[in-house]
């Protein structure tokens, strides 16, 4: 067994929005994406009405939304639309399940800590 004491237990990928680097974190327990207000305004994103108006998280809580954009996040040079909740209440970004299923076929190592989207052989 692997001793993966030093390494952290998050897995975030870099994405990109026109100019805009992120880190974002891969959530597989995660329905939806989200991200923080603070990061859909500082970027420039819309908001647009969206009929979730709240979302469960891991504590068994709710967490308000305010609404979505639609927005094409860029990872490893292979652009997706992406429909992504923003909320008050949360810092960074997650890309959720319904993310993932948009890139097709993944390729996750977790031993060498490598995600691979799309076509691959």
């Amino acid at each position: 067994m692997k001793d993966r004491s030093n390494k952290p237990e998050k897995t975030c990928i870099r994405v990109r929005y026109r100019q805009h680097k992120l880190s974002a974190l891969i959530d597989t327990g995660s329905d939806v994406s989200i991200a923080g207000e603070d990061i859909a305004r500082n970027i420039g994103w819309t908001i647009y009405t969206h009929r979730t108006k709240e979302v469960s998280v891991a504590n068994n809580k709710t967490m308000p939304t305010l609404g979505a954009t639609h927005v094409i996040l860029v990872v490893a040079g292979h652009g997706v639309e992406s429909e992504i909740l923003i909320a008050p209440d949360l810092d960074g970004l997650i890309l959720g399940i319904d993310w993932l299923r948009s890139q097709g076929r993944i390729k996750w190592d977790f031993d060498r800590g490598k995600i691979r989207f799309g076509k691959w052989n």
